[in-house]
């Protein structure tokens, strides 16, 4: 029985990385066929976001298990909005 409180639902997953640290976003989404979208973060070169869609509670702490801290920009990854 799965507790109230982690419902398997989805998502939709936003993280900025460091662009250096980008390759290592795109190896862990190739290797869990996971789908995403890239854009620049505007206000700084030296970031890049990454919008997972649709990933459910188990595939997002896989994601964020797979990736270093290092990679982050920021320590918050789930996002409502792009």
């Amino acid at each position: 029985m799965t507790p109230l409180n982690m419902k398997n639902f989805m998502q939709s997953v936003v993280i900025t990385v460091f662009k250096m640290k980008a390759d290592t976003v795109r190896q862990v989404a190739l290797k869990y066929n996971y789908l995403y979208e890239e854009k620049p973060v505007l206000e700084n070169e030296h970031l890049i976001k990454f919008l997972f869609k649709e990933l459910d509670n188990v595939n997002t702490k896989i994601l964020a298990e797979a990736l270093s801290p290092d990679v982050f920009a920021y320590k918050a990854i789930i996002d409502k909005h792009f």
